[in-house]
C-alpha cells in the first residue's frame, strides 16, 4: 500500500478518497530482519495482517497470553508452514517465500518479517 504524504491534499468531501486515506494512514509496515525477496513482501505482510486480526480476537477478554498450542493452530489457519513455537510464547513461521517472527509483549503481539534461513527454515 503506498505512504500517504500527510501534506498532501484530497478532496474530503470525496468518501472514497477518505477511505483510501484512512486505510493508507492504518498501514504501518512490518519491521524487518536482513532482507526479505521484494516478491515475499505482499505475502509476509498479508500474513501479519491476518494475525494481528486473529490474535486480537483470541486474547480480547482475556489477560494472559495465549500458550503454544492455541499460537501454533492460529498459524497454520493462517497458511503458514514450518511453524516453531517457543516460550512467552516466540514464535516463527514460513510463508514459504519468507519469515514470519512474533512474539507476545504487554501491548500485544509483535511481528517481524525476514528471509527464509540457509535451510528453508524459520527459527524465533
Amino acid at each position: 500500500m503506498p505512504a500517504v504524504d500527510p501534506s498532501a491534499s484530497y478532496d474530503s468531501g470525496d468518501p472514497q478518497q477518505r477511505a483510501r486515506r484512512a486505510l493508507a494512514e492504518q498501514h504501518h509496515p512490518t519491521p524487518r530482519r536482513g532482507t526479505v525477496p521484494p516478491a515475499a513482501v505482499p505475502g509476509a505482510e498479508a500474513c501479519v495482517y491476518v494475525l494481528r486480526l486473529q490474535f486480537s480476537l483470541l486474547t480480547s477478554g482475556f489477560r494472559s497470553v495465549p500458550e503454544g498450542p492455541a499460537v501454533d493452530d492460529t498459524l497454520r489457519a493462517a497458511g503458514l508452514t514450518s511453524v516453531v513455537v517457543g516460550a512467552g510464547p516466540v514464535f516463527a513461521a514460513s510463508t514459504g517465500a519468507a519469515c514470519v517472527y512474533g512474539a507476545f509483549a504487554a501491548a500485544g503481539p509483535e511481528f517481524s518479517i525476514g528471509p527464509l534461513g540457509a535451510d528453508g527454515a524459520c527459527s524465533p
